[in-house]
């Protein structure tokens, strides 16, 4: 009986991985109906990769405490680790169960890549046939797309690039396998599809090959194009990559790779992880702590953006809720009395703009009072009043006030001020104390008042001194031969005009300055609050800017470090050339040497031994000439 296939895909991340799996699919090779979704931005015609293994391989990594984008090596002790964990069952299994519905099962996660020694031991418990697939690309377009895809600077992605093809390498030293380019699979789909299947072993569909060439594969797959030139121009680029990269696409030519077929591939990937074992560990924590910095900056900035809002803010709270209260009241010969009990209450948010603002009066209380009280705020304010009237509940009007009617609005206070009507549709008003107060006498409507429920509808906005401090000072300018201010008791609005008295030029500005004063004291206070309320936070950010710089500092030094590290790993590798450039110089200065010693040896005994010889034969005449020469 035929053995069942898995032929897995292997590569670094953005190499053509999911190009190659889905040539593989047209190959009639099932990969399962479990896979990741198409992502817009990254790779919109699909992953073509198994959910399944591929949140296996993201959770054995976060145990090992690795990650898709850590430089550092896969260890045996790692793979040990997992074993003893249970993943090689849970691998297993999975794969079992792919295989109960096909002969061929295809498979790609480029976290395989890094895993690949401990997916061998799992590929040895199934009976079935491995074959391998590598994907490469040119390093400069991968470090190119994830610079777009994850903000990666060049020279990580190149040692990413570096490791998982390394790792992939050593891994089939055992194996065959084939290279396929991404951009030669782009550029010429149906070749290479049909080098894939002979190396699987499969006999291709053409017409399906064909469907694939002209609806699957196009130049929007491919978003940046790059040759040798510009990874040789890359300043970033460190040479192994270049040299590992010319060795791989010398592989694109061949049927299938070995170590007999690529020995020099093979020697150079073995010896590269001897080196660079140390170096990318230690990038790796350097990396961690880099991020873990980074996050914590990113922390502090935000709170320090959060507190410089709040400093920038205006100094007065412009959306502070104030509750504006109606009260009833009944003139009882010594002044008017108003009822505590009885206020209907209605919050109102400072700096919302104009509102209508009702109140429900109960008409039972009404019809034994004569006057109603308007509480505007609890604080210095502006007010602009456009309307103000009473109806019955169902709509019908029984009294209205406008800024052009001859009704009545009382104030108690002498802090209120008129400051301007704007164009007769509202009367602009100033309250230079903490409790603004209207009255309305509603005495002569009683009779018109219903048994049931009235209704107060007020139309109205307030804003805070601070606020419109400038629109006041303004007004105030322009009605300087208008300008009303009212004493206590005083009505703010007459039908007969000509008694309201015009207040001078000097109370004018008198007015001014009490208006200023007042603004002044309101924009103290919210200053105050605000400094009471931020104290701790200032101590707070003070002590947090202080961390940051150390860890900005920090930061530099590690770069610093890092900056050493490559330096002293490029002059040991410069020391190390010019020590294997004496070594072979030493090496064939000693072979030449060797040769003439062996040539003397083999002379001298030539010459010994045919004196031996006449020596031992009698013959001294000879010997004794053999001995002069």
């Amino acid at each position: 009986m035929e053995k069942k296939k898995i032929i897995v895909v292997l590569g670094m991340h953005r190499s053509g991985t999911s190009a190659a799996m889905k040539a593989i699919e047209t190959l009639g090779v099932s990969i399962g109906d479990n896979l990741m979704p198409a992502a817009k931005n990254n790779n919109p015609k699909g992953f073509f990769e198994d959910m399944d293994i591929n949140l296996l391989n993201i959770e054995m990594l976060s145990v090992l405490g690795n990650d898709w984008d850590h430089l550092s090596f896969i260890t045996p002790k790692d793979i040990e680790n997992l074993i003893a964990l249970g993943y090689k069952q849970k691998a297993f299994d999975i794969l079992n169960a792919k295989l109960n519905t096909s002969n061929y099962f295809g498979f790609k996660d480029p976290r395989v890549s890094k895993l690949i020694e401990f997916w061998k031991i799992v590929f040895a418990e199934l009976n079935c046939e491995i074959i391998y697939v590598c994907s490469i690309r040119n390093p400069f377009s991968v470090a190119k797309s994830l610079e777009v895809r994850d903000g990666f600077i060049h020279i990580k992605s190149y040692l990413l690039w570096l490791s998982y093809n390394i790792t992939t390498i050593i891994g089939l030293r055992e194996h065959s396998f084939i290279v396929v380019d991404y951009d030669d699979l782009i550029a010429n789909p149906i070749y290479q599809t049909n080098r894939i299947s002979d190396h699987l072993g499969i006999e291709p569909d053409e017409q399906k090959i064909a469907t694939f060439s002209s609806d699957f594969i196009d130049d929007s797959l491919r978003h940046s194009l790059s040759n040798l030139q510009l990874l040789k121009d890359d300043p970033h680029c460190p040479k192994i990559v270049e040299e590992l990269y010319k060795l791989l696409s010398d592989c694109t030519a061949q049927k299938s790779v070995t170590t007999q077929t690529m020995p020099a591939l093979f020697e150079l990937c073995t010896k590269s992880r001897i080196d660079m074992d140390y170096t990318l560990q230690l990038l790796d924590q350097m990396d961690k702590e880099h991020n873990r910095n980074n996050g914590e900056i990113i922390a502090l900035k935000s709170k320090m953006e959060s507190i410089e809002n709040k400093i920038k803010a205006p100094l007065h709270n412009t959306m502070r809720t104030v509750s504006t209260k109606v009260y009833t009241g009944i003139d009882d010969g010594d002044g008017i009395a108003y009822s505590e009990e009885k206020a209907v209450s209605v919050p109102y948010c400072i700096g919302e703009g104009r509102r209508s603002i009702t109140y429900n009066l109960e008409s039972n209380c009404i019809n034994n009072y004569s006057h109603l009280r308007f509480d505007i705020a609890d604080m210095p304010c502006f007010i602009e009043i456009y309307s103000m009237q009473l109806t019955k509940s169902d709509g019908e009007m029984i009294w209205q006030w406008e800024p052009s009617s001859n009704e009545s609005l009382w104030s108690h206070s002498k802090d209120i001020h008129i400051i301007n009507r704007v164009e007769n549709n509202s009367l602009y008003l100033a309250s230079l104390s903490d409790d603004p107060q209207l009255h309305l006498n509603i005495k002569e409507h009683k009779e018109e008042l219903p048994p049931s429920s009235i209704i107060l509808i007020v139309d109205l906005s307030i804003s805070a001194l601070a606020e419109h401090s400038k629109k006041a000072l303004e007004s105030l300018a322009s009605v300087r031969n208008e300008l009303i201010i009212f004493q206590q008791y005083d009505e703010l609005v007459r039908s007969d005009k000509s008694q309201v008295p015009i207040l001078s030029t000097t109370g004018i500005q008198d007015l001014e300055k009490s208006l200023l004063l007042a603004i002044n004291k309101e924009l103290e206070k919210s200053a105050f609050n605000i400094a009471s309320n931020n104290e701790a936070s200032y101590r707070t950010i003070e002590s947090q800017y202080l961390e940051l710089k150390k860890d900005i500092k920090a930061n530099n030094d590690i770069a610093q470090k890092m900056t050493e590290l490559f330096q002293i790993e490029k002059k040991q590798n410069d020391d190390k050339e010019i020590y294997i450039n004496q070594l072979q110089a030493e090496l064939s200065d000693s072979r030449a040497l060797l040769s003439q010693y062996k040539n003397a040896h083999e002379s001298i005994s030539k010459s010994t031994l045919v004196k031996t010889a006449l020596y031992l034969s009698g013959n001294k005449a000879l010997y004794l000439s053999c001995t002069e020469n």
